[in-house]
C-alpha cells in the first residue's frame, strides 16, 4: 500500500513537472512571437523612414539644390549600403538610381541673363549641361554625373580661393567678359577706347578676387572660361535655383526583396527661381 502511494507521488510530481515546461514552452512561444512581431513592427518603420528620405519628393517641386543634395547621399548610400562591386559594406541591398531629365531645356542654365555676346565663349568644354540637353542626367552606380558637376565646382572655387569670390564674380561677368555692342556703347557715350574699356573690366576683376598681379584683358577672360570657368558656375547657380518636377514613384521603382526605392526620377520644369 505504501509503495503504491510513493507511485502515485511520483506519477504526480512527474506529471506536475510535466505541466510545467509545457506552460514554460507555450509561455517562450508567446514571449519569442511578441518579440518577433515587435522586431518586424520595427523592420517596417525603418523600411518607411528610409522610403521616406525619397518619396517625400513626390507631387511637389524641387529645387535643385535639393537634387544636389540627394545626389550626394545616393553616392554615400550605394557605396556604403549596395551591393555595387567596390562597396564599403556587409549590406548589400540594391543600389539607387537618380535621373533628371532636363527636357531640352538645358539652356536656361547656360545663360539665363548673361549677354548673348557670352554665347562667343560658350562651347561642350566649358558647358555642364549642353550634352544633356537630349538625355538624362544620371546618379548611380556607375554614373555619376551630378557628384562630378560638384566636384568640378569645387575645383573653380579652389582656383578663386572661396565661394562667395566666385560667386561674385559670376554675377559680374557681363561686366569682365566684354561683347562688341558693350565696348562700342563705351566708346559713344562714355568716350573710352577699347583698350580703356578692356583695362576697367580688368581692374574690376582684379578688385573682385583681391590681387595686385598684372593680367592681361585676355589671360582674365581665359581664367573666366577655363580652369576657373566662371561660365560652368554661372550655370551651377542657375541649375541650382531650377524648378524640378518628381515623376510619381510606383511599385517598379521598390527593390521587391527590401521593399527599399531603387529609382527615382525628375524632370526639369523650364523654370528657375
Amino acid at each position: 500500500m505504501e509503495n503504491a502511494s510513493k507511485a502515485l507521488l511520483m506519477a504526480g510530481g512527474m506529471l506536475l513537472v510535466m505541466l510545467i515546461i509545457g506552460l514554460l514552452i507555450f509561455a517562450w512561444g508567446r514571449f519569442s512571437d511578441f518579440y518577433n512581431q515587435n522586431d518586424e513592427l520595427a523592420e517596417i518603420e525603418d523600411l518607411s523612414k528610409f522610403n521616406l528620405q525619397f518619396t517625400n519628393f513626390e507631387k511637389r517641386n524641387v529645387y535643385g539644390y535639393e537634387l544636389i543634395s540627394l545626389a550626394n547621399k545616393i553616392a554615400d548610400y550605394n557605396m556604403r549600403y549596395s551591393n555595387v562591386n567596390g562597396s564599403q559594406n556587409d549590406e548589400k541591398y540594391t543600389p539607387i538610381t537618380m535621373t533628371v531629365n532636363l527636357k531640352g531645356k538645358a539652356e536656361a542654365f547656360n545663360f539665363g541673363t548673361i549677354n548673348d555676346g557670352i554665347r562667343n565663349y560658350k562651347t561642350k568644354e566649358n558647358s555642364f549641361f549642353a550634352q544633356y540637353n537630349t538625355k538624362n542626367m544620371v546618379q548611380s552606380t556607375t554614373r555619376n554625373d551630378i557628384t562630378n558637376i560638384i566636384t568640378e565646382v569645387t575645383g573653380v572655387e579652389n582656383f578663386y580661393r572661396d565661394a562667395s569670390t566666385t560667386s561674385k564674380l559670376a554675377k559680374s561677368i557681363n561686366e569682365l567678359i566684354l561683347t562688341k555692342e558693350q565696348i562700342e556703347y563705351n566708346k559713344e557715350h562714355k568716350h573710352m577706347t577699347e583698350n580703356e574699356s578692356k583695362n576697367s573690366a580688368v581692374d574690376n576683376y582684379k578688385n573682385i578676387v583681391k590681387s595686385d598681379v598684372d593680367i592681361t584683358y585676355d589671360q582674365m577672360v581665359y581664367n573666366l572660361t577655363h580652369e576657373g570657368n566662371i561660365l560652368k558656375y554661372y550655370e551651377y547657380i542657375q541649375f541650382k535655383k531650377g524648378i524640378f518636377e518628381c515623376i510619381d514613384i510606383t511599385d517598379n521603382d521598390y527593390d521587391k526583396a527590401s521593399g527599399r526605392i531603387k529609382l527615382i526620377q525628375f524632370e526639369f520644369t523650364g523654370t528657375i527661381e
